[in-house]
């Protein structure tokens, strides 16, 4: 391959790269309208930018996707989640026409689960809270170890 082809080669892929990082860019830091359950809908980004002297965005806050209603308030439609401010996972699970649906499970600042709800039409239907401690449960003393 001579230099020409090269060139050509250069001149061709750098703006297919260009424009494939750009819209990741766009993805990652606003997001594309996308259809879930029968709705267009947006996304909601909330950003924390601590550590950096302009506030650039370091780690998505809450995220969830919304359409407006015939009165104009947002209707959260399809999954969302939150970030601790340390960029671990808060909280997870999916909107539908404004009411929570399906499971939701919240970790705390270390990644560890503490609870997991199951939601059906707007109300709990199963819980599941993995930090209960079981009363039951026999804590040895220093005598009995």
């Amino acid at each position: 391959m001579g230099p020409r082809s090269r060139r050509t080669v250069v001149r061709l892929l750098l703006p297919g790269a260009a424009l494939i990082f750009t819209l990741w860019g766009y993805e990652y830091l606003v997001g594309f309208p996308k259809y879930i359950s029968g709705r267009w809908v947006v996304r909601h980004t909330s950003w924390y930018a601590k550590n950096y002297p302009i506030g650039f965005p370091r780690y998505r806050g809450l995220v969830y996707y919304y359409y407006n209603d015939s009165q104009g308030q947002e209707v959260r439609h399809g999954p969302g989640w939150g970030m601790h401010p340390n960029g671990i996972m808060e909280s997870k699970g999916f909107w539908l026409h404004g009411e929570q649906e399906g499971t939701w499970t919240r970790w705390d600042h270390k990644g560890e689960k503490i609870m997991e709800l199951e939601w059906r039409d707007g109300k709990v239907i199963r819980e599941f809270n993995a930090r209960k401690i079981d009363a039951r449960a026999k804590i040895p003393s220093k005598d009995e170890e």
